[in-house]
């Protein structure tokens, strides 16, 4: 096979373990979603490593393994995978499976917020506004805050709004802060 071949064949593998994963056109069926996420990802598919990582982290689930997923995260961080980084950031700085290492948190959630990944923009915010693991800085917060609202990130959206609705931190608006909340609405309306 060519290179590019190989590639559709590890995204057609993850995709399918994804439609087991949801019952898309079958019926669910986690092992066998995890059978076809553990094949691309021995393919190097880090999606599917991702995909996989979100099972072992199932704790209804027979296939529960908390350790062999911060691994396959690992992994897929290493490869690049902005999902991964965060993911395993994420881990880092709530003291998940190993020790708490705002270090190794701000340092990986940093390069999945630069990637453009919402949530992790979203919590690197967060970080600069509470100021763990790095200096506490409103301006970088509502840098972040600012680029995940972009990408619809409605927790941000609130949490950008109360800042500019108060006015303690940071310059207050009224008008932007009235607009994210009414976004918001037409996020989370039924």
């Amino acid at each position: 096979r060519s290179r590019g071949l190989g590639d559709v064949y590890k995204r057609q593998v993850n995709n399918l373990g994804s439609l087991y994963f949801s019952g898309i056109g079958t019926e669910k069926n986690f092992t066998k979603a995890a059978q076809l996420f553990d094949k691309a990802s021995k393919l190097g598919n880090t999606e599917a490593a991702v995909n996989l990582a979100f099972i072992y982290l199932t704790k209804n689930s027979s296939l529960n393994n908390p350790r062999e997923a911060i691994q396959l995260l690992k992994t897929a961080a290493e490869a690049g995978n902005p999902t991964a980084k965060f993911m395993l950031g994420y881990a880092y700085y709530k003291g998940f499976i190993y020790p708490q290492d705002y270090g190794k948190a701000v340092k990986l959630i940093r390069e999945a917020a630069n990637a453009e990944y919402s949530e992790a923009q979203y919590v690197l915010a967060e970080m600069y506004l509470n100021g763990h693991g790095i200096t506490q800085n409103y301006g970088n917060a509502v840098k972040f805050l600012r680029l995940a609202v972009n990408q619809g990130n409605v927790n941000a959206m609130t949490e950008l709004g109360d800042i500019l609705a108060l006015g303690t931190a940071y310059p207050k608006d009224i008008y932007r802060a009235h607009v994210l909340f009414n976004i918001c609405l037409l996020y989370t309306s039924p």
